[in-house]
């Protein structure tokens, strides 16, 4: 964390001349005498001309500049606690400079521990990083992501602006031990960089650039959703036999999708993406609500308006008739509201007031008082009231009022399903995900309480040019958060891969023993769409991996693995290893493999579901792969 010092403290401002007086008046007369001293000594660095004779320049000029001698008294402060030489000059700089504490300590000593344990904090992380790059050259880009998030953990440190409690010491104490467990040898560097970004990502307390960017992309996929549902050009396509979607097309490309649900299906997706956010994991798809605005209530409002207008115009009120009518117009034409609904409208007002006349756009000519077409209050009103009754209502209601979720559409990657039953590599892939990256994403999943974590709702995205997978995308977790406990009720298909039969990295481990986890998700806990019983379960779950970390982290060596995990909290692993040891009694032509047994439950040799012999083909070929080779 690198900057200069600056010409004069920040808080210089907000002392006064009173305030010194008393403080200095305090002082012992070396202590006073050393301040004037720096007084000369600033004001000469400033430039001012100061002749030789003039040996009491800092007791006379001492008040004369309050930034001067703000910035002396920093200097005093900052030999009074740094004189040790344990800190470099920059931290204790930036301490001095930027800590809000210091407006209150600068002229008492009541945090004068705190801002040292802050230089500690700061001293130490600036040691591990450069611990970290030595090991793994080019960890620290100068200003990647991973170094921006680095810098935030240290400038929260900094700038916290009150006095560090336990839970903010305890804070700081757990992500330097978990970076420590990763200074030592048994993790390579692709396992660094995984752990340390999942651990940055939840760590920094700050938006990172993918918050923004997934922020700003559901923002625009809700517009153009919006625009393109008025339009009706929104794509319809199947995402499987049993539900379609609609893609969200742009003049380039697929832009995302967004899934027709009812809201406690749809709350339970978002709270998905929310719970990752939460934990760091970075593999659930960005997913927002999207709830189309209640375009009819909006046109009662436009009646009741026109109604109100009528009864003031009878009752001879003119001026606000005219106001009722002028916003019963304006309401009416609001962008929410789509043009075919206003079409529908102005045919209803042609029907009623149009006397078969042929005259173009006479329906909204009468209805909006143009061209000397002008229908009453009370007309108006009778229009609308026809539209409610009309079979166009009935198209409208299905057309126009959506409910749903939607996610921006991940290109470049394929479903984990494909992989195993088309990609002739398929197999050799799924080999390449790095253990830390699967065991994270099977405690995603667990976490979340994952129904419906199939193949076919993981994308894998693959790189080339690294030669392995780098991340599982997640998504369709409308079936997500149980208030069930057994194993047929899950579908997690990445627990049937061979890293979740390894154990836990010990750095892993640390990351998610950490109490402070539950109120944190307690705090996201807030959607009356989800039961009480659900979110209960989850905490539930939640404290049990503490409790379970925490007591592996006690023995000799680690030994736990994802599936162990797995069946510590859910019940079934007797059922699960009856169908196991059944299928794999070297029975002739009898085998299943774990991963089709996380996938569906089901014992039988066509558990994929494979069309003809040459996806089965490939579908053997491709688990051998994984689990023999």
């Amino acid at each position: 964390m690198s900057t200069r010092p600056l010409e004069s403290p920040l808080f210089s401002q907000t002392y006064d001349i009173p305030t010194l007086r008393s403080y200095v008046a305090a002082l012992c007369c070396s202590d006073v005498q050393k301040l004037e001293r720096e007084i000369y000594l600033l004001a000469i660095k400033e430039g001012i001309v100061i002749e030789d004779w003039d040996l009491e320049w800092g007791k006379n000029h001492l008040f004369e500049n309050t930034a001067r001698l703000v910035k002396a008294l920093f200097e005093k402060k900052k030999k009074e606690l740094f004189s040790n030489g344990v800190h470099s000059e920059q931290k204790v700089d930036l301490i001095l400079n930027h800590c809000p504490l210091v407006l209150e300590n600068l002229l008492s000593n009541r945090a004068d521990a705190e801002l040292v344990q802050r230089a500690d904090f700061l001293t130490q992380l600036d040691a591990l990083q450069r611990r970290l790059n030595e090991k793994h050259p080019g960890l620290f880009l100068n200003a990647s992501a991973r170094d921006v998030a680095w810098r935030a953990v240290e400038v929260h440190c900094l700038t916290l602006p009150i006095l560090m409690n336990a839970q903010d010491i305890g804070r700081f104490e757990y992500f330097t031990s978990i970076i420590e467990e990763l200074l030592n040898e048994q993790y390579n560097s692709e396992g660094v960089e995984i752990i340390l970004d999942k651990l940055l990502a939840k760590e920094a307390l700050r938006p990172t650039n993918s918050d923004l960017s997934n922020y700003l992309r559901l923002k625009s996929l809700r517009c153009m959703t919006c625009e393109q549902v008025h339009t009706h050009s929104l794509q319809q396509a199947g995402e499987s036999l049993w539900r379609s979607i609609s893609i969200v097309p742009s003049k380039e490309n697929k832009q995302g999708k967004f899934k027709p649900l009812e809201i406690h299906s749809a709350m339970r997706e978002v709270y998905g993406f929310q719970c990752d956010r939460i934990f760091g994991f970075g593999m659930t798809l960005p997913t927002g609500l999207l709830s189309t605005k209640n375009i009819f209530q909006s046109i009662c409002k436009v009646k009741e308006l026109f109604i109100s207008a009528h009864t003031k115009f009878k009752q001879g009120n003119l001026v606000q008739a005219q106001l009722l009518r002028q916003h019963a117009l304006s309401l009416f034409h609001e962008p929410h509201i789509p043009q075919e609904i206003r079409n529908t409208i102005f045919g209803e007002m042609y029907f009623l007031c149009g006397n078969n006349q042929k005259i173009s756009d006479l329906g909204q000519k009468l209805f909006c008082n143009s061209d000397r077409d002008v229908t009453t209050d009370l007309e108006k009103s009778i229009a609308i009231e026809n539209y409610f009754i009309s079979d166009a209502f009935k198209r409208h209601v299905s057309a126009f009022i959506l409910q749903g979720t939607i996610q921006p559409w991940i290109n470049d990657c394929a479903r984990a399903y494909e992989l195993i039953v088309k990609d002739p590599n398929g197999g050799e892939k799924l080999k390449t995900a790095p253990k830390a990256l699967a065991h994270l994403y099977a405690l995603l999943g667990i976490i979340k309480g994952s129904k419906d974590c199939s193949s076919g709702n993981t994308f894998v995205e693959y790189s080339s040019e690294l030669g392995r997978v780098v991340n599982f995308w997640d998504f369709d977790d409308e079936r997500s958060m149980p208030t069930t406990t057994h194993f047929r009720d899950f579908r997690l298909w990445q627990l049937g891969l061979p890293q979740c039969e390894q154990p836990f990295d010990k750095a892993l481990l640390l990351m998610f023993s950490n109490p402070t986890l539950i109120k944190q998700l307690q705090k996201q806990q807030t959607s009356l769409q989800i039961s009480k019983e659900a979110y209960d379960e989850q905490v539930k779950r939640l404290k049990q991996i503490i409790s379970i970390f925490q007591e592996e982290l006690r023995q000799n060596q680690i030994t736990l693995t994802p599936r162990d995990l797995f069946f510590r909290l859910f019940e079934g692993r007797r059922e699960y290893e009856s169908i196991n040891n059944h299928f794999n009694d070297n029975k002739e032509g009898s085998c299943i493999w774990p991963i089709e047994l996380f996938e569906f439950h089901l014992p039988g040799l066509n558990a994929w579901y494979t069309g003809g012999e040459v996806e089965k083909t490939l579908v053997g070929r491709n688990l051998q792969v994984l689990y023999l080779s």
